[in-house]
């Protein structure tokens, strides 16, 4: 309570903050959005269109929970006219896709992926313009070279920058590099730097990188991360492409979560692709700025299994307690979080 000048108490005073209050905000991130033929036959309504509402809506309560759920797009959507189904190694997927995530509670996705360019700049443009019809943001791709400059957007009063990137992609038209951002250190530095420039508190990298079915990082994304780390401009950074879930680690200070898995799939288990090629994650970290100074909390694992014998369905591995389930689905919820324990150990959510 503040006095006037005769000493008395002024009740008239107004309360005024001296310092800004601490601003936190919690991302929810998972890997790949792999969109398999199989899995697509699973949104497939018979009709001409298609619904994946069902296939999160398991894990819906979780995503929608965080101030933000981020996720790794794969493949683009079909452009009018042409088939969703497309021959391997090609992806591809219905548009309605991005309402199904939107609904499980997802914001935004990277869209950087070496199957970005599998329906050429026509699926490019098609799927960022639904995207945005949805509300969903993105960053990795572009309908034009000015979109190509780092995205930023502002949740909670704290301003983020979300750079994705590939280590490789279909062919781009010439003159047009700037479609699909490819992995180059100095590129992912300047952007990084142009971000906080231009106003960005937060930079979070998204990274296509490692190699298909090797749980451990690769030399050359922990020689990425050591070089990338070490500049001080990223804040946290995530992968994706080894469609394994991969250690967590700090480097140079900074949490580097080398890859998330699959969300949803439909890699075949067996002698081709190992069991864990089903296992996901909800990684859970949150971003503290107080007084200018970014704290990024331990991220913390969520796990997810992708039910493959029952529309692609993905659920939270925690199920395996839940005993309306019949014993063999429990048993296959139990064998995942073991196999994600097996990688990121004490990263686990409590009581899992």
């Amino acid at each position: 309570m503040s006095t006037s000048a005769d000493g008395s108490a002024d009740v008239g005073a107004v309360a005024t903050r001296v310092d800004e209050p601490a601003r936190r905000v919690t991302f929810g991130l998972v890997g790949d959005i792999h969109m398999h033929r199989g899995v697509n036959r699973s949104g497939d309504l018979g009709n001409g269109t298609f619904d994946f509402v069902p296939m999160f809506a398991r894990i819906q309560p979780l995503v929608s929970w965080f101030d933000v759920g981020l996720c790794h797009m794969e493949q683009p959507f079909a452009p009018p006219g042409t088939p969703v189904y497309v021959a391997p190694p090609q992806l591809s997927s219905s548009f309605e896709l991005a309402d199904g995530l939107v609904a499980a509670g997802f914001d935004r996705c990277g869209t950087a992926s070496n199957h970005a360019m599998d329906r050429g700049t026509a699926g490019v443009d098609f799927t960022l313009n639904k995207m945005d019809e949805a509300g969903l943001g993105h960053a990795g791709s572009a309908r034009n070279a000015a979109e190509a400059k780092p995205a930023l957007f502002t949740v909670n009063g704290v301003v983020f920058a979300h750079l994705a990137f590939t280590f490789a992609t279909g062919p781009m038209p010439s003159g047009q590099s700037w479609r699909v951002n490819v992995t180059n250190s100095t590129r992912i530095i300047a952007d990084a730097r142009a971000a906080r420039a231009a106003g960005a508190q937060v930079v979070i990298l998204d990274l296509e990188w490692g190699v298909d079915k090797i749980v451990q990082p690769t030399s050359q994304q922990k020689q990425l991360a050591a070089t990338l780390t070490a500049t001080g401009e990223f804040d946290l950074i995530f992968g994706h492409q080894a469609h394994v879930l991969q250690p967590i680690t700090k480097v140079n200070d900074t949490w580097v979560i080398y890859g998330l898995g699959n969300l949803v799939s439909d890699h075949p288990s067996g002698p081709s692709w190992p069991a864990a090629s089903q296992d996901g994650a909800v990684v859970m970290v949150d971003f503290t700025v107080d007084d200018g100074v970014v704290t990024v909390g331990r991220p913390v694992v969520y796990p997810t299994w992708c039910d493959r014998t029952n529309g692609h369905v993905v659920l939270p591995t925690s199920l395996a307690t839940d005993m309306t389930l019949p014993a063999w689905k429990r048993a296959a919820l139990a064998a995942s979080t073991e196999r994600t324990r097996a990688v990121v150990g004490a990263f686990l959510a409590p009581g899992i």
